[in-house]
């Protein structure tokens, strides 16, 4: 069974706090089973340099999730994303918000603390009020919570598309990834 589902997603943050290493790794480290039902992310990686920053705000419209990264060593990274969060919520306040703190191994293997407390930040994903597991620890070097990270976007956006059209996912929502060759884009495996 083919579906046209597709969900736009932005990747968000300051620069160098390991986006595109995060996006890497989702595209091109994984392999899972045969689909039944696709769901396609249409996955935006944006340039967390303030000289771009009007060039990425225009990509800001029609989003169904946004997934705003922090270097949890990096405390000027944490304010940067809070700023980068206001703006893209006056463009698109209706959009489900992920926190993403990357370079969790870098705490792990250097056995240091976190530049922003991590209760700080958990107090903050609570008040965006998105969804059960708004923030997520990652790591691009281990593949730690990756994968976990784009399934609960894809299975919210999917639980919402359920509830606002029931008629177009009336199967259990299993999400499984496919890896793929190409650097545009990946699917998701539903069944």
């Amino acid at each position: 069974m083919e579906s046209q589902l597709s969900f736009k997603v932005l990747i968000l943050g300051p620069k160098r706090v390991g986006k595109s290493s995060l996006v890497r790794k989702f595209v091109f480290d994984d392999d899972n089973g045969p689909p039944t039902l696709r769901a396609k992310l249409k996955i935006w990686d944006t340039s967390g340099q303030e000289r771009f920053e009007a060039v990425c705000r225009a990509y800001y419209h029609s989003t169904e999730a946004a997934i705003l990264c922090f270097d949890p060593t990096n405390e000027v990274s944490w304010k940067e994303m809070q700023s980068i969060l206001n703006k893209f919520n006056v463009i698109n306040p209706d959009s489900k918000i992920y926190l993403c703190g990357t370079k969790f191994d870098i705490l792990e293997d250097e056995l240091k603390e976190p530049c922003v407390d991590p209760e700080l930040v958990q107090e903050f994903a609570n008040s965006l009020n998105c969804g059960a597991k708004v923030f997520m620890e990652t790591s691009s070097k281990l593949g730690t919570h990756i994968d976990e990270l784009f399934r609960t976007l894809t299975e919210d956006c999917l639980s919402d598309l359920a509830e606002t059209s029931p008629e177009v996912l009336n199967t259990a929502i299993s999400v499984e990834s496919q890896k793929r060759r190409s650097w545009c884009c990946r699917q998701f495996r539903l069944y």
